[in-house]
């Protein structure tokens, strides 16, 4: 009863966190691209601005690189601003959140999908739960739900450096 119901609370409330970083990182790679694209337009006019119209401010120029003025910036920037935000209203930016959200928990290894530690006297329950409802999918002809939870930190220190950032494994490596 009480018991059963907390877990499926829990198990709703993972799926919820996941889904929210997940959709988190999917935005911050959506706006990595649109930046890209936009500091690789403002380079390219840059280039364009200098070598075929001959602009060239040597009060401004590092070595044969002259930066764009300032003043250029709305006159890229707000078409781009613009862009982002139709992509979005009339776009299929909604979609493509979604399905980077799905490819991320799905085919992605990161902390918040993996299976969460719940304690040792909700095992028992948790596993009665697992093969009731393995049991249910096994009868629709359908593949094993896999453990959301685990029960004990099984994790090693190599395991936390094998996870940790490259600068992290690297300083680490060369302090030691």
């Amino acid at each position: 009863g009480v018991v059963m119901a907390k877990l499926a609370d829990v198990k709703l409330k993972k799926i919820e966190r996941d889904t929210q970083i997940a959709m988190r990182i999917a935005i911050l790679r959506d706006r990595v691209h649109w930046l890209l694209a936009f500091y690789g337009t403002m380079l390219l006019v840059n280039a364009i601005r200098v070598k075929k119209l001959g602009i060239v401010d040597k009060r401004l120029a590092i070595g044969s690189f002259e930066p764009m003025p300032l003043t250029y910036f709305p006159y890229v920037a707000t078409p781009f601003l613009f862009a982002y935000q139709a992509d979005f209203a009339y776009g299929s930016k909604a979609e493509r959140l979604n399905m980077e959200t799905q490819n991320i928990l799905k085919n992605e290894r990161h902390w918040f999908n993996e299976p969460m530690l719940l304690p040792q006297y909700l095992e028992g329950p948790y596993k009665k739960v697992m093969e009731e409802r393995n049991a249910k999918l096994a009868e629709l002809g359908h593949p094993p739900e896999e453990d959301w939870a685990k029960f004990s930190t099984d994790v090693t220190a190599e395991d936390l450096l094998n996870r940790s950032s490259p600068i992290s494994r690297l300083l680490h490596s060369c302090l030691i």
